[in-house]
């Protein structure tokens, strides 16, 4: 039975577990923030490298691929002839069959104009009387414009080629009329004409492209081409 008189006793509880320290916790959460920083800035610049080598790639390429098809066309530059049974006549005095070109750099973020311009003539046949189908001359007008995308930001280079004449020919196609993007993210178009060591005419194109999103990548490209045509600035 439960005795009222006698003196109740006293229980102690001892805490055998140690808890963390309020300056331990804050060590510890220090610790946790720059490791998770570290992990952050390494994974970061990881994305970032895979983003501007892919770039690099594809962009290289393109701009590859642009700088071959100028090429291609501009060696092709010619004036419109017409071949008969005892001579040739090549419209050289006219001046419109000549290759117009932009000298100096431009900027296509801040202005968008024509670049170049020139035609690609094929010979037409005039055998009149021994043959009366004649063949008129196959002529394609090429042009190459800087302009903005539909963002109103991106800059970039347009090339359109355009059948003028000729287009009854067998040998015209769909091919030769279309209209398309060469490259984008240009920050840089330069054409000049210099002489080549035959002391002939030479068209040299440079070409910059910058990354979008860093735009101190930069890649550039050039080349230069001979031409069989008169050059002159537009």
């Amino acid at each position: 039975m439960y005795d009222k008189n006698k003196t109740p006793k006293k229980y102690i509880i001892k805490h055998t577990n140690k808890a963390f320290s309020l300056v331990e916790v804050l060590i510890a959460m220090a610790v946790l923030a720059l490791l998770l920083n570290g992990l952050y800035s390494l994974f970061s610049k990881t994305v970032v490298t895979v983003d501007i080598g892919s770039w690099k790639a594809g962009t290289q390429s393109r701009m590859r691929i642009t700088i071959k098809q100028l090429q291609k066309d501009i060696l092709g530059a010619s004036y419109k002839t017409v071949i008969f049974p005892n001579r040739t006549e090549v419209d050289t005095a006219s001046g419109q069959w000549k290759l117009k070109y932009k000298s100096g750099v431009i900027d296509p973020r801040a202005t968008q104009t024509d670049l170049l311009t020139f035609f690609i003539c094929s010979p037409g046949r005039d055998f009149t009387p021994r043959e009366p189908a004649a063949v008129d001359p196959k002529i394609v007008k090429a042009e190459l414009k800087c302009d903005l995308g539909p963002d109103g930001k991106t800059s970039r280079l347009v090339y359109t080629k355009t059948v003028e004449m000729g287009a009854s020919r067998p040998d015209v196609s769909t091919e030769d009329t279309k209209k398309v993007v060469l490259i984008e993210n240009v920050i840089k178009y330069e054409a000049k004409l210099i002489d080549n060591i035959e002391g002939k005419k030479t068209l040299k194109i440079a070409i910059e492209c910058a990354h979008p999103s860093y735009p101190k990548t930069i890649l550039p490209e050039d080349i230069e081409i001979p031409l069989q045509v008169e050059a002159v600035t537009m």
